[in-house]
């Protein structure tokens, strides 16, 4: 079997390796460090359980080491394996209404993942064809209503995501149907016709 050690490592930069020496045996470390999320620690184990399932050649490789297309197959497999198409389909569609990055912060939270892991999933068939990771990654930073520093997974969520997503949904809706103005789309909720806009146009 795969043999699973936590070890505390001083770098954050390394979440985890794996290892193949014939003398140990196929063996997943993931990086005990306090400054790693659990959500990483999480996403990591099934990354490196990716490498290793695909043959890779795995021994002595880390995160920072691996680069690629076997980074990006391995970073596919996680999020697929943690986010099964059935019920990141079901979910991604319920939020139909809020802005694309609340969106990614609540399936973050609904299946326990780290944000980059939810950008991973989108970018197989909910985005369009040619983006990559990179460009998806910056646009959220610049575009998510919160702050993100350093690529760290935001530990707040927007209030619209769990307090009035219901009406949010519904107001956006009805403006993008034309069936209501921005403006009273913008008084129901409270909010600027500006933040109105953003709901409306920027969905994925």
């Amino acid at each position: 079997g795969i043999k699973l050690l936590h070890i505390t490592i001083t770098t954050r930069k390394c979440f985890g390796l794996s290892v193949g020496e014939e003398d140990v045996g196929t063996a997943i470390i993931v990086n005990n460090n306090k400054g790693i999320s659990y959500e990483q620690a999480i996403v990591s184990l099934s990354h490196e359980r990716g490498h290793i399932l695909m043959n890779r050649d795995i021994e002595k490789q880390s995160d920072a080491e691996i680069i690629g297309a076997e980074e990006g197959e391995a970073e596919l497999f996680a999020s697929h394996f943690l986010m099964p198409e059935t019920g990141f389909k079901a979910h991604w569609e319920e939020c139909h209404g809020l802005h694309w990055t609340d969106k990614v912060i609540k399936l973050k939270h609904i299946f326990n993942v780290h944000y980059k892991t939810v950008l991973h999933r989108l970018l197989n068939g909910y985005v369009p064809e040619g983006t990559t990771f990179r460009d998806l990654n910056n646009r959220f930073i610049k575009e998510y209503n919160g702050n993100i520093k350093d690529g760290k997974d935001p530990e707040t969520v927007n209030r619209q995501l769990y307090l009035e997503e219901r009406m949010y949904v519904l107001a956006a809706e009805a403006v993008k149907s034309g069936k209501m103005s921005t403006k009273d789309g913008a008084s129901a909720l409270r909010i600027s016709k500006d933040e109105m806009k953003r709901l409306t146009e920027s969905f994925i």
